[in-house]
């Protein structure tokens, strides 16, 4: 009985060894599996084209300005009166207003 009882143990101990190592590997392979699940399809997103512009035709001249400083009609008044200054196109002015405006906190 105690050799039966030596040999089981003897099994056991090795079983445990043995398996300690694949398990281990397969607990830090998956770990490393899921905090990068889907990270190899997102794409890197572009800045609006707004704030593309604003940043590079606006800030030519004159230090900007944060969308927070006007609310949506101010901003609308400024960017109105700077586009020529910049030669902004109207599709240009129309997304730095977009940018501005939709940033804005003020009412």
């Amino acid at each position: 009985m105690e050799t039966e009882k030596r040999k089981f143990t003897t099994v056991l101990t090795a079983i445990a060894r043995n398996s300690f190592l694949p398990v281990f590997v397969f607990a830090v392979v998956g770990v490393y599996a899921l905090n990068n699940t889907g990270n190899d399809n997102k794409a890197v997103s572009e800045p609006p084209a707004g704030k593309v512009i604003y940043e590079n035709k606006c800030g030519k001249c004159h230090t900007l300005f944060a969308p927070d400083k006007y609310n949506a009609k101010q901003w609308r008044k400024w960017v109105n009166k700077m586009a020529p200054k910049a030669k902004l196109s109207t599709e240009q002015t129309e997304h730095v207003y977009q940018y501005l405006s939709t940033t804005t906190k003020k009412k």
